[in-house]
């Protein structure tokens, strides 16, 4: 479907002023470290897919930096030029991804050298989520 919709996109009056942004969600542990649940605090639970396209991006390049879903709003306000403090908003979490999109090779931007992630706490036994009783 996706490939579908890319080539409504380029028959569109909007191919050259959309930002395509693909990004999915992360993947079980199938096993690794003898996990097999989806949330953890280690890097292979924290990457998922995250693919951004469109005019002024470099095209087919990778960046190696690591940016958090938090991210992406502030990227949008950025890349469509909004105010990032219309009032009475308040200070935006995140760091625009912009200054990567243009230039992914430079890797540097306001944002942090790590990723932000979260971890349920779940019973290891059961998988099951939440409050985890300690026996």
């Amino acid at each position: 479907m996706v490939g579908r919709i890319l080539d409504a996109l380029d028959k569109s009056p909007y191919r050259d002023n959309t930002l395509v942004v693909l990004v999915s969600d992360n993947g079980y542990h199938m096993g690794q470290k003898d996990y097999k649940f989806k949330n953890s605090a280690w890097e292979e639970s924290a990457h998922i897919p995250m693919v951004i396209a469109g005019p002024g991006i470099a095209r087919g390049q990778t960046c190696y930096t690591p940016v958090s879903l938090i991210d992406l709003y502030p990227t949008f306000i950025d890349f469509c030029g909004l105010s990032k403090q219309a009032p009475p908003a308040p200070k935006l979490d995140g760091f625009s991804l912009v200054p990567l999109l243009k230039n992914p090779e430079a890797e540097k931007w306001d944002g942090p050298d790590v990723a932000l992630t979260s971890v349920i706490p779940q019973d290891l036994k059961t998988g099951k989520e939440g409050i985890v009783p300690k026996n």
